[in-house]
């Protein structure tokens, strides 16, 4: 009623209310819907950009070390060139380094680290005694290590339906056929191809939990010094159980 009154007070003009056009209601909305269509497409393009940029770096590195195999047979040696190359990278890269307590350092250092030297050397060792079109064929049989054991150490839930089953043992079965029919076939390239990939399933899965389950705090790249520093421990008496130190003489000659 005040309102009426006010409106039609004497000598006033009404006041006329122009109604929205029906755009402006439905703008917010479809921008929103916009915004989040465009944030989903980025998210998902820099997925498949990581996965393709990390296919890259894995298959340039095998075919590199494969290279440098056949023109220098010191495999540990090159894998402790390689630690000692990053580890010098990431101390003088302008990236930060982050850790967040002694404890989260000696949490991942006794663990991680030890698997990956393990990963990284029976690499290498396979690369010698096999082909790299059977190295990357039997790794496919790595998912049905980790489906065993994923759950007991990283503490999640695994759901497993048929269709995983059965894309699985389709994966085995091609697995088995090109292994029956590699030229190249080599038991030691076969065992150590098998040590390999279940040293890189057990790194990863615990790489997993201790960044995704039970974080520690430590950035990413002070887990990459981590690991290459404290690997080359283990490495250093790789390196002199193998018999590879008195041949660098020879490498300089």
């Amino acid at each position: 009623e005040a309102l009426a009154s006010e409106n039609f007070a004497p000598g006033r003009v009404p006041v006329q209310r122009t109604p929205l056009p029906p755009w402006r209601s439905v703008a917010p909305s479809v921008l929103a819907l916009v915004a989040s269509t465009m944030a989903r497409a980025t998210a998902a393009a820099a997925l498949v950009l990581s996965c393709v940029f990390f296919m890259a770096c894995s298959a340039g590195m095998m075919i590199i070390n494969k290279m440098v195999l056949r023109a220098v047979h010191l495999p540990i040696t090159v894998v402790m060139i390689q630690m000692a190359f990053t580890a010098g990278i990431l101390c003088v890269a302008p990236c930060g380094l982050h850790f967040g307590s002694l404890q989260h350092v000696i949490r991942w250092s006794v663990t991680v680290p030890w698997l990956f030297t393990a990963m990284l050397t029976s690499s290498m060792l396979a690369l010698r005694h096999s082909s790299m079109g059977a190295i990357v064929v039997l790794r496919n049989v790595a998912p049905l290590v980790s489906m065993a054991i994923e759950g007991v150490i990283t503490g999640e839930r695994i759901e497993v339906d048929g269709a995983t089953i059965l894309s699985l043992l389709l994966i085995l079965g091609g697995v088995g056929l090109y292994v029956s029919n590699d030229v190249a076939f080599s038991p030691t390239g076969v065992a150590w191809m098998a040590f390999n990939m279940t040293a890189g399933v057990l790194e990863r899965l615990l790489q997993r939990r201790m960044i995704a389950v039970e974080p520690v705090d430590i950035n990413k790249t002070g887990l990459m010094l981590l690991n290459n520093v404290v690997s080359l421990l283990p490495m250093s008496v790789l390196v002199y159980c193998t018999g590879e130190v008195p041949q660098w003489r020879l490498l300089a000659r």
